[in-house]
Protein backbone atom coordinates (compact mmCIF):
# COMPACT_ATOMS: atom_id res chain seq x y z
CA UNK A 1 0.00 0.00 0.00
CA UNK A 2 1.02 4.05 -0.37
CA UNK A 3 2.45 5.59 2.27
CA UNK A 4 0.63 8.86 3.32
CA UNK A 5 1.06 11.33 5.75
CA UNK A 6 -0.16 11.63 9.21
CA UNK A 7 -1.41 7.34 8.49
CA UNK A 8 0.94 5.13 10.83
CA UNK A 9 0.37 2.35 8.65
CA UNK A 10 -1.78 -0.64 6.65
CA UNK A 11 -3.74 -1.36 10.15
CA UNK A 12 -4.67 2.46 10.59
CA UNK A 13 -5.92 2.76 6.71
CA UNK A 14 -7.94 -0.64 7.19
CA UNK A 15 -9.65 0.97 9.86
CA UNK A 16 -10.63 4.13 8.33
CA UNK A 17 -11.67 1.64 5.49
CA UNK A 18 -13.64 -0.73 7.54
CA UNK A 19 -15.21 2.46 9.14
CA UNK A 20 -16.19 3.96 5.74
CA UNK A 21 -17.73 0.72 4.70
CA UNK A 22 -19.72 0.27 8.29
CA UNK A 23 -20.78 4.25 7.46
CA UNK A 24 -22.36 3.14 3.68
CA UNK A 25 -24.15 0.17 5.00
CA UNK A 26 -25.81 1.74 8.02
CA UNK A 27 -26.70 4.08 5.94
CA UNK A 28 -28.73 1.65 3.64
CA UNK A 29 -30.20 -0.10 6.62
CA UNK A 30 -31.31 3.07 7.71
CA UNK A 31 -32.99 4.21 4.36
CA UNK A 32 -35.21 0.76 4.91
CA UNK A 33 -35.84 1.34 8.02
CA UNK A 34 -37.26 4.32 7.40
CA UNK A 35 -39.43 3.21 4.83
CA UNK A 36 -40.84 0.96 6.90
CA UNK A 37 -40.89 3.04 9.93
CA UNK A 38 -41.30 7.25 9.46
CA UNK A 39 -40.52 8.27 13.10
CA UNK A 40 -37.42 6.54 12.76
CA UNK A 41 -34.38 8.73 13.89
CA UNK A 42 -30.68 7.88 13.32
CA UNK A 43 -28.51 7.69 16.05
CA UNK A 44 -25.43 8.67 14.24
CA UNK A 45 -24.52 12.43 14.17
CA UNK A 46 -25.81 14.16 10.76
CA UNK A 47 -21.74 14.73 9.53
CA UNK A 48 -21.11 11.08 10.10
CA UNK A 49 -24.40 10.12 7.89
CA UNK A 50 -23.04 8.56 4.89
CA UNK A 51 -26.47 10.34 2.69
CA UNK A 52 -25.13 14.16 3.94
CA UNK A 53 -21.91 13.32 2.22
CA UNK A 54 -23.38 12.83 -1.03
CA UNK A 55 -25.52 15.59 -0.50
CA UNK A 56 -23.53 18.08 0.08
CA UNK A 57 -21.22 16.96 -2.72
CA UNK A 58 -18.40 15.82 -0.25
CA UNK A 59 -18.59 12.81 -1.54
CA UNK A 60 -20.01 12.51 -4.65
CA UNK A 61 -22.05 9.42 -6.18
CA UNK A 62 -22.07 8.35 -9.67
CA UNK A 63 -25.39 7.13 -10.88
CA UNK A 64 -26.13 4.03 -13.52
CA UNK A 65 -28.72 1.56 -14.52
CA UNK A 66 -32.58 1.98 -13.77
CA UNK A 67 -32.88 1.65 -10.45
CA UNK A 68 -29.86 4.64 -9.99
CA UNK A 69 -27.93 2.59 -8.14
CA UNK A 70 -24.89 4.29 -6.32
CA UNK A 71 -20.91 4.02 -6.81
CA UNK A 72 -17.57 6.22 -5.85
CA UNK A 73 -14.84 6.99 -7.56
CA UNK A 74 -11.88 6.00 -5.23
CA UNK A 75 -10.28 8.72 -5.64
CA UNK A 76 -12.74 10.76 -4.08
CA UNK A 77 -13.20 8.35 -0.91
CA UNK A 78 -9.49 9.04 -0.41
CA UNK A 79 -9.95 12.83 -0.60
CA UNK A 80 -12.79 12.66 2.17
CA UNK A 81 -10.79 10.45 4.37
CA UNK A 82 -7.88 12.89 3.89
CA UNK A 83 -9.79 15.61 4.61
CA UNK A 84 -10.10 14.73 7.97
CA UNK A 85 -13.98 15.10 7.74
CA UNK A 86 -14.42 11.33 8.89
CA UNK A 87 -13.29 10.34 12.28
Amino acid sequence: MRKDAGVDGDAQRLSQLVWMLFLKIFDDQERERELINPKYKSPLPGELRWRNWDNQGILKAIRFGTRGDRRYKKEDILKLINSGKVR
